[in-house]
């Protein structure tokens, strides 16, 4: 016998407007996108908002809730839509029944990002209509044409930005791209679109460089310039250390342009990397007027580099100043460490200390000297010792090599060119290993020419090298000689290089003295160890005591002659 099947349909339920004992209209939205800011492109979106707009208010079953948009972000994200964003927000708050959106593209050209919202848009019963592809997003079968059309867009889109970036990339390589002055202290763009200085910004950043290659830190410039309130290039007195760096290292002060510093390597999530040799760069000379001749740019690249290579975190402990690097307890081998002890009250105090919080020596012991140092004290006493070592000086001299030492930079400014040919000859060398793999070139002709031009390499890098030292030399001859004639008349305070020439280590012994070693000829830092593990011996020294404002600190002086 056959059986009898009776299919139950699901029932409609309209929506009610109970309030009103009628049925409610279905709440519509709409969304456009246009990828860029040009003016067709903005027309095409006064367009869509006009006819979507229309088109709802013209359907007495649909109650208009808003036109969400967004104007020249690229849908292969929806990280930085907020017209999208607030959208979905206010789908997903119950205020939309119905979205209405031209095409898949438009929505989004990221596969995952399109089927994630539709999902979530469909399980708050939240229906998507695309128009050019009539599909509703509520249909049985729409999840499987929207990975295929979503698909075609996110394929669309990765052609696209291939394209744009050889587009790119071809007008940099011609030098034809424009270079953009937004943004960068000191320089405007003109109504030719060339860079024009901008000459309250230039003298600010003439001084940064100015106070860098005089021996301030970041840190130092950044507080001078909020103090004296010199305007960052959005024209507020905001500095801090990353500001200062890139100032410093921005080859558009010297009148030349590099294209290419970062790329986007997946143009799916648009993040931008720093270009580490990764693609290619473009480098025009002489673009523009420069604020910083190239002498002084070269010189303060090389001066950020040595910095960064000589600073150590472990001696200098945050302390700074005179007294950074120097003073050790010889009982632990720590640097000691500047400390503020009663804070805020009226008998605060600067104190030296070897230890920090729940840090232990090597051999899981804390140190045994549990006593502190007043710093003021310390300090006092080490500059007092110091300008007692420099009474001998011929101070007519030293002015002498100061006034002789004022063309230094003309020397980093060769450095500058060499760099520049250097550039050229890997170019060189580049070139003729592409030749060599597609031509028959015999090997050995190939490997005398490869071998040439790495020569001319070494020899530019050993001149780089050569300049670089005694560039050096005379730099940090000048700035010491002008930092301890400053310090020797009282206009300038005492730094830890004036120190170290006189005073190589101060040790803070077990009953808490200090063990003072000085010395007019380099010691080792094995010397320096062999010293501190035998600093015990040292307590027969005679010992002599500071005073400042009541306050003391013995110490003893081993002076090394040989």
């Amino acid at each position: 016998m056959e059986r009898k099947v009776i299919e139950i349909l699901p029932t409609v339920v309209p929506i009610m407007d109970e309030d009103k004992a009628k049925i409610k209209k279905k709440r519509v939205a709409a969304y456009a996108r246009v990828s860029t800011d040009f003016e067709d492109q903005l027309n095409s979106l006064d367009n869509q908002l006009k006819t979507y707009k229309e088109k709802i208010e013209s359907d007495p079953t649909w109650e208009f809730v808003e036109l969400y948009y967004d104007e020249g972000i690229s849908g292969t994200s929806i990280k930085k839509r907020e017209g999208f964003n607030k959208m979905i927000k206010d789908a997903l708050g119950g205020k939309i029944d119905l979205i209405l959106v031209k095409s898949i593209s438009r929505f989004a050209r990221n596969t995952v990002d399109c089927l994630k919202t539709k999902r979530e848009l469909q399980d708050a019963g939240v229906e998507i209509f695309f128009e050019k592809e009539n599909i509703s997003s509520l249909d049985g079968s729409s999840e499987t044409m929207l990975t295929i059309y979503a698909s075609f867009a996110q394929e669309e889109a990765r052609q696209i930005s291939t394209n744009v970036t050889w587009g790119i990339r071809s007008r940099m390589k011609e030098g034809k791209y424009r270079a953009f002055a937004n943004g960068i202290l000191g320089y405007r763009i003109n109504k030719d679109n060339s860079f024009e200085i901008d000459e309250e910004g230039a003298r600010t950043v003439r001084l940064i460089f100015a106070m860098f290659i005089d021996g301030y830190t970041y840190r130092e410039i950044a507080n001078y310039l909020i103090k004296n309130e010199h305007k960052d290039s959005k024209g507020n007195v905001k500095w801090d250390l990353m500001k200062i760096c890139n100032v410093l290292k921005n080859e558009k002060y010297c009148g030349d342009i590099i294209f290419q510093k970062s790329y986007t390597p997946n143009y799916l999530n648009h993040k931008s990397k720093v270009n580490k040799n990764n693609v290619s760069q473009f480098f025009i000379p002489e673009h523009h007027e420069p604020i910083i001749d190239k002498g002084t740019f070269m010189m303060v690249q090389l001066l950020k580099q040595r910095r960064d290579e000589n600073y150590d975190s472990a001696i200098d402990n945050g302390m700074g100043g005179p007294l950074s690097g120097i003073v050790y307890c010889a009982s632990c081998g720590r640097p000691m460490q500047k400390l503020t002890v009663h804070s805020g009250k009226p008998y605060q105090r600067s104190m030296l200390t070897c230890k920090r919080t729940v840090v232990k020596m090597s051999n899981g012991r804390r140190c045994p000297v549990t006593n502190m140092l007043d710093y003021d004290a310390t300090l006092n006493l080490i500059s007092l010792l110091t300008k007692d070592s420099y009474t001998s000086l011929d101070f007519e001299l030293i002015n002498e090599s100061l006034k002789e030492g004022k063309t230094k930079v003309k020397a980093f400014e060769k450095i500058y060119e060499l760099n520049a040919l250097i550039t050229d000859k890997k170019n060189e060398l580049n070139s003729l290993v592409s030749e060599a793999t597609e031509s028959k070139t015999p090997f050995k002709v190939y490997k005398q020419m490869y071998d040439s031009i790495t020569n001319e390499i070494l020899a530019i890098e050993n001149e780089i090298n050569v300049i670089k030292e005694k560039g050096f030399e005379t730099y940090d001859s000048i700035n010491f000689n002008r930092d301890l004639i400053a310090f020797l008349e009282d206009k300038k305070a005492l730094t830890a290089h004036i120190v170290s020439k006189k005073i190589k280590r101060v040790f803070r012994l077990k009953d808490n003295s200090l063990l003072i070693v000085k010395s007019d000829i380099p010691l080792s830092a094995k010397r320096l160890e062999e010293i501190r593990e035998s600093a015990s011996n040292y307590l027969t020294l005679p010992s002599l005591v500071h005073e400042l404002n009541d306050r003391l600190v013995s110490y003893r002086i081993l002076e090394i002659k040989e």
